[in-house]
């Protein structure tokens, strides 16, 4: 399974709403894993491929005050404090986790 790893200081989420005005809070954290789906492909009868997702992409945030996550939130964005690298995704919250971590599921 394949992973990538930033150094992160502190990272936005964000939610858009229809009828109110739209949520974002800075949060800090120590570092944002990114981590690659699990698929399975079969051929159809017709001999098209079908992937199936065993497990979606997912983003693992450590050292999140998990407290700050009032919302639902729809995006999240960041930027690397080693390479500056930008993290720009859209996100479903999962699971909080033990130890100050929250997982989020990455939409395609």
């Amino acid at each position: 399974m394949k992973t990538t790893r930033w150094k992160v200081h502190e990272l936005t989420v964000e939610a858009h709403y229809l009828s109110n005005a739209d949520s974002d809070r800075l949060v800090s954290c120590q570092s944002v894993t990114w981590i690659e789906g699990k698929y399975k492909d079969d051929r159809a009868a017709d001999g098209h491929v079908m992937r199936s997702i065993i497990k979606a992409p997912s983003l693992i945030v450590d050292g999140i005050d998990t407290q700050a996550l009032t919302f639902e939130p729809q995006h999240l964005y960041f930027t690397d404090a080693i390479t500056g690298e930008k993290g720009d995704f859209s996100i479903r919250l999962m699971n909080v986790l033990p130890g100050n971590k929250a997982e989020f599921l990455v939409k395609d």
